[in-house]
């Protein structure tokens, strides 16, 4: 009984701790997304280099209905604890929600990185994607290629 009172004067000593975390406005402006793109996007949000890319394993996975996108652009806002972030998304062009790749393995399908990072040769990578979302909002406007 003892252990069971501490336990519970640890949980409720440490909710506001959870409660004070801090967050801030992320904002992502996807532009220049094709009239040619028939399905919805996708956004995957990681937190760590050693998830990157891996789709399954992102801190957090958003779907972005078609119908959102007026115009060529889209935008998401979410609210996140403070920290270091990085983001990959791609819109589905054919509507078929798979990401096309030809054969070697690079996408077919209009795609944009955090900070507009265009790889040449290899996958995107982590360092050149992440950025820090402090106490001020954060807008990344993202040009889809």
């Amino acid at each position: 009984m003892k252990n069971l009172i501490i336990i519970t004067l640890l949980a409720f000593g440490m909710t506001p701790v959870l409660a004070d975390e801090k967050t801030t406005e992320l904002t992502i402006v996807f532009t220049n997304i094709s009239k040619k793109v028939k399905g919805d996007g996708y956004l995957s949000l990681y937190n760590d280099k050693k998830t990157w890319l891996k789709e399954e394993k992102a801190l957090k996975s958003l779907r972005i209905p078609h119908d959102s996108i007026k115009n060529g652009t889209v935008t998401v806002t979410l609210s996140l604890p403070q920290g270091e972030y990085a983001f990959s998304s791609w819109f589905d062009k054919d509507g078929d929600g798979k990401m096309d790749k030809n054969f070697i393995g690079i996408p077919k399908e209009p795609a944009g990185m955090a900070n507009n990072q265009r790889p040449s040769f290899g996958p995107p990578k982590y360092k050149k994607s992440v950025f820090t979302l402090g106490e001020d909002p954060v807008t990344q406007t993202i040009k889809v290629k």
